[in-house]
């Protein structure tokens, strides 16, 4: 159930970030899409920064779960390029 959690909390968060941007959001607001209560965020992130930070590992576990190519096979560029896309295509 925690991890559920923490999963409608980042998917909440993703949205609101995407839409307003990091500054314009609020855990009030990221606690509002998700349809939990403010304090239930805090139980799994101290701040909006962990929050940020949760979503970047999450999106580090995706790119390395459905990476096509060993990280280890690719020159830094191709790396960074394979990091951001393969998360964001999944959105």
């Amino acid at each position: 159930l925690a991890h559920n959690r923490r999963h409608q909390i980042l998917d909440a968060a993703e949205t609101v970030f995407a839409e307003k941007g990091f500054h314009p959001t609020t855990i009030r607001l990221v606690a509002r899409t998700a349809g939990i209560a403010e304090g239930t965020i805090y139980i799994y992130f101290a701040n909006k920064h962990a929050l940020l930070l949760g979503l970047l590992a999450r999106m580090t576990e995706r790119a390395i779960q459905n990476a096509p190519v060993a990280a280890e096979a690719l020159d830094l560029r191709g790396f960074m390029r394979q990091y951001f896309e393969l998360p964001l295509t999944e959105l």
